[in-house]
């Protein structure tokens, strides 16, 4: 919420600067119904525009199969940010949070301030907590081109074994000064590769999102009271059950009054799917490689013939940083680089 209201301000402040050059901007609050292409220009809503840039951020979380009458639920929390939901949170006795990541640390902070009692149980299939940032960071450099040149997952992992040996220096400072060429070696992995790293996601999530310190301290506090108990499992459906919900996993069913979905976003698109970026693929607007867009150069243009962007999300089968801020912003500032390059 604070984070929002920053960047509420940073917009303001751009339209005030916009405004000084004689810039206009609209911002139009409606549902794009349609996107077609006119030559080199782009139809929306019949209206022409030069450039379109999709920036569709996370707006589907990923659910398990639900059974009949659960999405409609009180207890079914599709996403932990349902701020007027919090406050009938006591009258639960037990709280039910599916995936263990940083959205479930996002909940379960929550409950804290809330003052909620009940118990917790997480369900999780690697049943890993993210981990913590290092009490002191230092900011570790490495040589590009010896970055650059990582083109294996075990390369990756054992260099950065014997940097953090050799320098004493701590292994997430090692992996963060990695962060300006995660993308670009991501990119010069091999199709194979990717895949391969793919089945260590869960692993790479937990080392490189990380939480404080005093985040780690709460999570071991509920721990050790017995309020909190992490359970390693898949979960294969939820089921209502009168005022609760059934959850089924693999280790058990696991009842409880409130469930709260914090497996993250589901980043790819399916043809099949609802939404503007499915019908551009139907439409042949957008070719997808496993599931998302793929831009045809550095210009992160996603049509060779006209000037379709994509910012976000939506690349995050391109690289494998795609979704913080400060990915979105380099991002942002190539392709407004790119448009003012081209005078539209």
């Amino acid at each position: 919420a604070v984070y929002g209201r920053y960047l509420d301000n940073v917009l303001a402040e751009t339209l005030v600067a916009a405004q000084k050059k004689d810039l206009r901007i609209f911002i139009v609050h409606k549902s794009i119904a349609s996107l077609t292409q006119d030559g080199v220009a782009l139809l929306v809503d019949e209206n022409r525009h030069d450039a379109v840039i999709l920036a569709c951020g996370n707006d589907r979380p990923r659910v398990p199969v639900l059974g009949p009458g659960v999405s409609s639920h009180k207890g079914w929390w599709r996403n932990p940010y349902l701020a007027a939901r919090w406050p009938v949170i006591a009258q639960a006795g037990h709280v039910v949070i599916v995936g263990s990541g940083l959205s479930m640390i996002d909940a379960l902070v929550t409950l804290k301030r809330e003052q909620y009692e009940g118990d917790i149980t997480v369900v999780s299939s690697h049943a890993r907590y993210p981990l913590a940032h290092p009490e002191k960071s230092a900011h570790f450099v490495w040589d590009e081109a010896e970055a650059l040149g990582l083109t294996t997952l075990s390369a990756l992992v054992r260099q950065i074994k014997v940097k953090t040996v050799l320098s004493q220096a701590d292994w997430r400072d090692v992996l963060d000064g990695l962060r300006p060429y995660s993308n670009i070696i991501w990119r010069n992995f091999t199709a194979r590769e990717r895949a391969r790293a793919f089945r260590y996601m869960s692993l790479w999530n937990i080392c490189r999102h990380r939480i404080p310190e005093v985040m780690h301290e709460m999570i071991r506090a509920c721990e050790a009271s017995g309020q909190l108990r992490m359970i390693a499992g898949r979960v294969d459906k939820i089921e209502a059950m009168g005022s609760s919900l059934n959850v089924h996993t693999s280790a058990g069913v696991k009842e409880g009054q409130i469930v709260i979905n914090c497996l993250g976003y589901d980043y790819k698109i399916k043809p099949d799917d609802e939404g503007l970026p499915a019908c551009l693929t139907t439409s042949g607007l957008i070719e997808l490689a496993e599931g998302f867009p793929q831009p045809v150069d550095d210009s992160l243009k996603i049509n060779h013939e006209c000037a379709l962007y994509a910012v976000g999300p939506l690349l995050q089968g391109y690289f494998i940083e795609s979704t913080a801020v400060r990915d979105i912003r380099q991002q942002a500032d190539v392709i407004a680089r790119d448009i003012l390059k081209q005078g539209r």
